[in-house]
């Protein structure tokens, strides 16, 4: 049906919606910028109050007053606090995260090398984390108060309590000490080489390269520290899947379906399941930034060396620049998550995002 002009009706307020979600897109950007300025400022912050000189930590034990003073005039420590926040924000914004204060190398250089060990780590974790809690979720609220729906609680109660480092300890003494089936910690043996960097993924480099027997190494490397890292996220998936499900369980459309005839299993996953998805989709966003910083203590207990390795290092060594590179890098992968969060949750929700 077309109107007097031979258009079809709601092609205009089709374009008016577009528009006006570019315009929220923007406003999400100008609020997630500001976002990351704050996070910046209170990280700035906080690192400058702390009792440890970083002059003196640079400048070692054996160095004089002297010696120690005209670091600080060089790096620049002896300025007002406001002015070296301002510096900051001006080199910021040129792309220059500044140099380490002990490695001397860009920061921007130290992030990337360890950045695909950590995205390795927290896409394997995400990906236990979806593939089985959602799934596990399902059946929960499909079998509500059953045996299997109390022992699913029970698991995903246990799942927000226990805190990573000790869960992360348990497995080490249980898998890798006692049993000895997996290794302790590293991303490969010390005397296993690398292989040739494509991706710097080492399972698909391992793959690329035809290498199946390092393949298995490198996935037994990546066993424990996964399991410690997807068990906290697994269990807020799960408990948002099947809330969203028991929600949806009995809305008029699911009857309408089943009184059509449609196989349960249709139903299920492909209807109810698109529904439910909508807060599940939101938390997803979430925990895959919680498991951005999540992975910092979990790669210290490892020995797994990404950027939460480093990011601990450099808070030993009160490395400031280190530090906020290394806040500034993981502010905006958790944004461009949500970002990507928000489109998807339009794309699955029929009612779009106001």
């Amino acid at each position: 049906m077309v109107n007097g002009k031979g258009r079809r009706p709601g092609r205009a307020s089709t374009l008016l919606r577009s528009s006006a979600w570019w315009a929220f897109a923007l406003r999400r950007l100008g609020w997630s910028l500001a976002t990351v300025a704050g996070v910046v400022a209170i990280t700035f912050l906080i690192s400058h109050i702390i009792p440890a000189d970083p002059a003196a930590l640079a400048a070692g034990e054996r160095a004089t007053h002297e010696q120690v003073e005209a670091l600080r005039h060089q790096l620049g420590f002896d300025r007002p606090l406001l002015t070296q926040l301002g510096d900051y924000y001006y080199r910021l914004v040129q792309g220059d995260l500044g140099k380490s204060l002990f490695t001397s190398r860009p920061i921007s250089a130290d992030l990337r090398s360890r950045l695909p060990a950590t995205i390795e780590l927290t896409v394997a974790a995400m990906f236990l984390t979806i593939v089985l809690g959602v799934p596990i979720g399902v059946l929960s609220a499909l079998r509500r108060n059953s045996w299997l729906d109390h022992v699913v609680r029970l698991v995903t109660v246990s799942g927000l309590a226990i805190a990573g480092f000790w869960l992360a300890i348990i497995l080490q003494l249980s898998f890798a000490m006692d049993l000895g089936w997996l290794p302790l910690g590293g991303r490969l043996p010390p005397d296993y080489p690398p292989p040739a960097t494509i991706t710097g993924l080492y399972l698909i480099d391992m793959l690329l390269a035809g290498d199946l027997h390092g393949f298995g190494v490198a996935a037994a490397h990546l066993a424990l520290p996964t399991v410690t890292l997807a068990f906290p996220a697994m269990a807020t998936i799960v408990r948002f899947t099947r809330a969203g499900m028991l929600d949806t369980l009995n809305k008029p459309f699911v009857q309408y379906e089943r009184a059509m005839g449609l196989p349960d299993s249709i139903v299920v996953w492909k209807y109810m399941l698109r529904n439910a998805l909508t807060s599940t989709i939101t938390q997803i966003g979430l925990v895959a930034g919680a498991l951005l910083g999540g992975s910092v203590v979990i790669e210290a207990v490892f020995d797994w060396p990404g950027l939460g390795y480093y990011a601990v290092n450099s808070i030993i060594m009160s490395d400031y620049n280190a530090v906020l590179g290394f806040t500034v890098w993981v502010a905006i992968i958790y944004i461009l998550i949500n970002v990507a969060v928000d489109v998807l949750q339009r794309l699955i929700d029929p009612r779009g995002t106001s």
